[in-house]
């Protein structure tokens, strides 16, 4: 049920409905989007946003579709289905054109559905007939530029054949006759041939028509000019005449054969021109998506509203062309918290929170994509209530609240739990007390149905609803007191302030009658609402530095642990490459003692004295041990060390070594993943919460090296090194002087992209870098869809979005850190 009857005016549907309709290219889908409706069947729900999804993503990322010549031929059809009527060569090249664009756009699909994209648009083509044979009978007798061939019939090709050689005949006998008529000074210079009833004729001044021979067939406005048609081309213009004739009669049996066959094939064309219109109505819906960026959210069979950013796209549309921006929508209503009581300012956005739901829960119910981010929630209801505006009416002798209350009255009627309802400036119209107790006893009932809904209101009872009844909540629309002006963010879980004399300040109302109005009705209310406005304030500000901080902690111990892992992948090589080495040294030196020992072999047949052989031999086992010892000590020089605080030390001096005593709260540690000093701050069993360079840490007794405070102040002040002496403040700058913020991934599989950008944004935070681009290419959106999914699950990125559309659109995403 959808109640009022103006409920698409009241929320600004009919303005999306023409929206749509504007991007419709044929009267067939224009007619789908008047008879769109919403659906709260969930099956066909999915079905309805999948298909505009997938057609948004073909226009986006695919090859571009041939949607053109979506003729409404219905006309010629209804009047050609009689036998014995024909269709004109218009209207049959009409006809062609759209079984053309139904052939274009099946193929296409079934193309993509080869590759397995777009199954749900696949779906609505793979039953549609495709008339080849029609298209080639047509295609015989009408040329691309829409003309009868002169080859339609072997009779018309001879017909027109000789039409050309009488015309010719004809041309020439005229045109003598007028250059003889130019020498006898009968007509104009300039005079030339010209047709009158279909002959050709010479233009001649009135008072010469009697010296030229021939018929006259007309004369010009002023009857100075006589058209005549002379008596030597009589002959020629009969016979052309007959001619003409004997065309059109063929032409006419050649459309009325043809005409046989498209009737033969009517209900194909018929279903033909549905699946167009079809077709153009999805493209329209996915081409207006694509205008707001709209997207397709999580959708349940179930009542839940959970959006993030949700834009009211009339305005966004509104503000397009401005520098005004409109303020994103975070609501959250579910079962346990389904009706929503949202008060604040006047002006403050109460009214257009109210629409921005209605419009948009209806849109997604009528197959449209929505705009908010893509890990919003919508659910699905069977029914939608609104009450907003002025209805008083003379002819039914109806006030403002007398209106409402009919308004009220109908919706207790007929609110049931899967219901949604908007209901704005409840209770207003009537004596505030009177008023505000009504609207109370109205809210229990509308309470009890189980139904879920938004009120907008300024009556401080219905504020305190929320404490006795656990499934309602309140919301304020927050109020700058410093700028004192409404910032249009929404947030659940307090009652906001009218702000009534902040508002009259702002707009230059008299400060005399403000202060009189002060005076009477006191200040404590006025303050309470004030300090009650700016702690919240305070507080939505400490929350986003909580967010900051806790990222920032979560990501700290990410970066710990894979650094921690590639560390030890890293040593694992190194002991590979070394054994190799070994391997292959002791078997160059075993090769090298075969040599050694085929040379003795020789010295003795050659009877070489024993002594010598001896010595030579010893001299062999000891070049073999020293390579060894060379082997041996290349693995050790090349073992690697983490970085490590150096400690220069002196013959008064000794080497630092770590306390052993056990680790406790306010302790100085070295926290060997990440090689810095941090202060203990908790210890809960083997957990340990550091806290240092302002950020908290949590990690593990085993990573941690107790050292004392002045050890901690000496690192402190000189930094920790390499082994190789360089400062990592230097190696940090040497970073962030060659980090680049833009990656390109295009070509990369799936996988191996979310490995790359996994490690570019680690590098990114570590190095304090705010924003990011990632090039990941438009193509069919897949490897785009999984980035995103990979992005949404990093707690570290504030946002990401689209480039803006001269600098790559939907090929680039932004990442804000």
């Amino acid at each position: 049920m959808i109640y009022p009857n103006n409920f698409e005016q009241k929320i600004g549907f009919d303005v999306i409905r023409n929206l749509v309709k504007e991007k419709c290219i044929s009267q067939m889908g224009r007619e789908r989007v008047d008879e769109i409706q919403f659906t709260s069947d969930f099956e066909t729900l999915n079905i309805l946003l999948q298909q505009t999804d997938q057609f948004k993503s073909a226009i986006l990322f695919d090859d571009s579709i041939q949607v053109q010549d979506f003729y409404d031929i219905r006309p010629t059809l209804s009047r050609i289905h009689i036998d014995g009527t024909f269709a004109e060569i218009d209207e049959i090249g009409e006809i062609r054109a759209v079984i053309t664009a139904i052939i274009n756009i099946v193929v296409y699909f079934r193309v993509k559905n080869d590759d397995q994209k777009y199954p749900h648009l696949w779906e609505l083509c793979k039953d549609i007939i495709l008339e080849k044979d029609l298209l080639e009978a047509i295609n015989k007798i009408i040329d691309p530029k829409g003309q009868l061939r002169d080859n339609a019939s072997e009779e018309l090709r001879r017909i027109r054949r000789e039409i050309i050689k009488i015309s010719g005949e004809a041309d020439r006998k005229i045109k003598k006759l007028l250059n003889i008529a130019k020498k006898d000074g009968l007509v104009k210079e300039d005079a030339e041939m010209t047709i009158r009833n279909g002959r050709l004729c010479i233009p001649v001044p009135a008072q010469f028509k009697r010296k030229l021979h021939g018929f006259i067939h007309d004369e010009s406005a002023t009857g100075q000019t006589v058209f005549i048609e002379p008596t030597d081309v009589f002959d020629a213009n009969n016979e052309l005449r007959d001619l003409l004739n004997a065309e059109r009669r063929e032409i006419i049996r050649i459309l009325t054969e043809t005409t046989s066959l498209i009737r033969f094939s009517l209900p194909n064309l018929h279903i033909g021109l549905e699946f167009l219109g079809l077709i153009d109505f999805i493209r329209a819906k996915a081409l207006f998506s694509i205008s707001i960026n709209g997207i397709l959210p999580k959708i349940f069979d179930n009542q839940i509203i959970k959006w993030g950013k949700a834009i009211h796209p009339i305005l966004f549309l509104n503000f397009k062309n401005s520098s005004k921006e409109v303020v994103p929508l975070d609501i959250d209503l579910e079962k346990d918290s389904r009706i929503l009581i949202i008060s604040g300012p006047n002006a403050g956005g109460k009214s257009v929170c109210l629409k921005t739901v209605g419009l948009l829960q209806y849109m997604i119910q009528n197959g449209l994509l929505v705009p908010m981010q893509e890990y919003s929630e919508m659910g699905v209801f069977d029914s939608f209530f609104i009450n907003m505006g002025d209805e008083q009416s003379i002819d039914n002798d109806l006030s403002t609240y007398s209106s409402h209350l009919r308004n009220l009255k109908t919706m207790i009627e007929h609110l049931e739990s899967k219901s949604l309802f908007l209901i704005d400036e409840f209770g207003s119209g009537t004596e505030p007390t009177l008023g505000g107790a009504m609207a109370e006893a109205i809210l229990e009932r509308i309470y009890g149905t189980g139904s879920f809904g938004i009120i907008t209101t300024h009556y401080g009872n219905l504020k305190m609803f929320s404490e006795t009844h656990p499934q309602a909540t309140n919301g304020a629309m927050l109020f700058d007191t410093t700028a004192l002006k409404p910032l249009f963010i929404l947030k659940q879980g307090k009652p906001g302030s009218s702000f009534t004399y902040e508002i009259a300040r702002q707009i230059g109302f008299p400060e005399e009658i403000i202060a009189s109005a002060i005076s009477k009705s006191g200040t404590s209310q006025i303050d309470y609402e004030k300090v009650l406005e700016e702690v919240e304030l305070e507080k939505m500000e400490l929350d986003k530095q909580l967010r900051m901080v806790s990222q920032t902690d979560e990501k700290l111990a990410e970066i710990i642990d894979s650094y921690s892992l590639k560390f030890q992948e890293f040593d694992k090589q190194r002991k590979e490459i070394l054994q190799k080495a070994k391997n292959q040294a002791l078997t160059i030196i075993d090769s090298a003692n075969q040599m050694i020992e085929k040379t003795i072999r020789e010295i003795k047949e050659v009877k070489a004295e024993t002594s010598k052989t001896k010595e030579i031999r010893q001299n062999v086992q000891h070049l073999k041990e020293e390579l060894k010892k060379e082997i041996n000590s290349v693995e050790k020089e090349e073992s690697i060390s983490p970085i490590i605080p150096i400690h220069k030390t002196t013959s008064k001096s000794k080497p630092h070594t770590s306390d052993e005593t056990p680790i406790k709260v306010g302790d100085s540690v070295f926290i060997t993943d990440i090689q810095t000093i941090g202060e203990v701050t908790k210890i809960n069993g083997n957990e340990v919460t550091l806290s240092f360079n302002s950020i908290s840490l949590k990690t593990s007794l085993s990573k941690l090296v107790k050292i004392s405070k002045k050890e901690a102040r000496n690192v402190k002040r000189t930094g920790l090194s390499q082994l190789d002496g360089t400062r990592i403040g230097e190696v940090m700058n040497e970073k962030v002087a060659h980090f680049k913020t833009n990656i390109d991934v295009r070509g990369e599989r799936a996988d191996a992209a979310i490995q790359i950008i996994e490690s570019f944004i680690d590098e990114a935070v570590l190095l304090n870098v705010h924003q990011l681009k990632i090039l990941h290419g438009k193509g069919d959106g897949i490897l785009r869809k999984v980035i995103r999914q990979y992005l949404s699950k990093r707690r570290e990125i504030r946002k990401f979005e689209d480039e803006v559309l001269e600098l790559g659109g939907c090929g680039i995403t932004i990442v804000e850190l």
